[in-house]
């Protein structure tokens, strides 16, 4: 059974990916970070708890 291992670090405005599995098998990338991100982020938290919080999800209306 193969174990994955992803390492992500934000440097600057990049993010690092380096991926590794196996017998030193691995794959790096570098994407840009948006700056709105972490506004996005918290949005959609803010929505996703609101979501889970709400008393009336899942209840038959007559």
């Amino acid at each position: 059974m193969n174990h994955f291992y992803l390492k992500i670090q934000k440097v600057d405005k990049t993010c690092l990916f380096e991926l590794s599995w196996g017998k030193s098998q691995h794959i790096t990338a570098e994407l840009f970070y948006p700056e709105t991100i972490i506004l996005s982020y918290k949005e959609w938290q803010k929505t996703y708890c609101n979501f889970y919080s709400n008393q009336s999800r899942g209840k038959v209306i007559d």
